[in-house]
């Protein structure tokens, strides 16, 4: 099993993100119909890379699976850092957002039993758009990214062959619902959520324009 680490260069507040070099928490970003489902099944769905948004970070996976020679490559992706706008806004945009806390830990022990590779993304400086450089190992392809990305501190568990893998709901923290649903559709959402796992729910205040 592969574990990605990049010796990465911390400021002091992002230090105390980490326990024993490892995220204490972990968030997913995704749309409120996904979470119900993951809660009701106790599954979370890695996305396959054909489909990732970001057109280098697709590219480097196509060549990943053409040198590993694996049919396909599929990922969940996380960060370790706090609520940020520019998570809400790439990832889960529209009035039906939400984001999904880990304990990050056992998250993380959760994945190992499944064999997933999993670890830090590095984000590297002037590398190119299209060809992956020369020097960077196979195994690491799939946790690098440009270093214009690096503000999302971002985890990832790699699978070229599970598309999913069963956690128990101990390990969910928190789910926040996006600031964009109003009031009386976030009420009924989040009764919709306690009453499949008693769960803190939060409206997220970060996108609200007078705070």
């Amino acid at each position: 099993m592969f574990v990605m680490d990049n010796k990465l260069e911390l400021t002091e507040r992002q230090k105390g993100l980490l326990l024993d070099g490892k995220p204490k928490y972990l968030r997913n970003y995704l749309k409120l119909p996904y979470l119900l489902n993951i809660l009701e099944e106790k599954k979370l769905y890695l996305s396959d890379s054909l489909y990732f948004k970001d057109y280098m970070d697709k590219q480097w996976t196509d060549d990943y699976k053409k040198r590993t020679n694996s049919d396909n490559l599929y990922a969940l992706c996380c960060t370790w850092e706090t609520e940020l706008y520019h998570h809400w806004n790439c990832y889960s945009g529209d009035n039906f957002g939400c984001c999904l806390v880990f304990d990050g830990q056992k998250l993380i022990e959760q994945a190992d039993k499944k064999i997933f590779n999993h670890g830090f993304i590095h984000y590297k400086k002037n590398i190119p758009y299209r060809n992956i450089p020369d020097g960077i190992p196979d195994e690491e392809i799939p946790f690098t990214k440009a270093w214009a990305y690096r503000c999302e501190c971002e985890y990832r568990f790699v699978s070229t062959s599970e598309k999913h893998f069963s956690i128990d709901l101990e390990t969910i923290k928190q789910v926040s619902i996006t600031a964009k649903m109003d009031t009386e559709s976030y009420e009924f959402f989040k009764n919709k959520i306690i009453k499949i796992h008693d769960i803190k729910v939060t409206h997220s205040r970060l996108e609200k324009d007078n705070d």
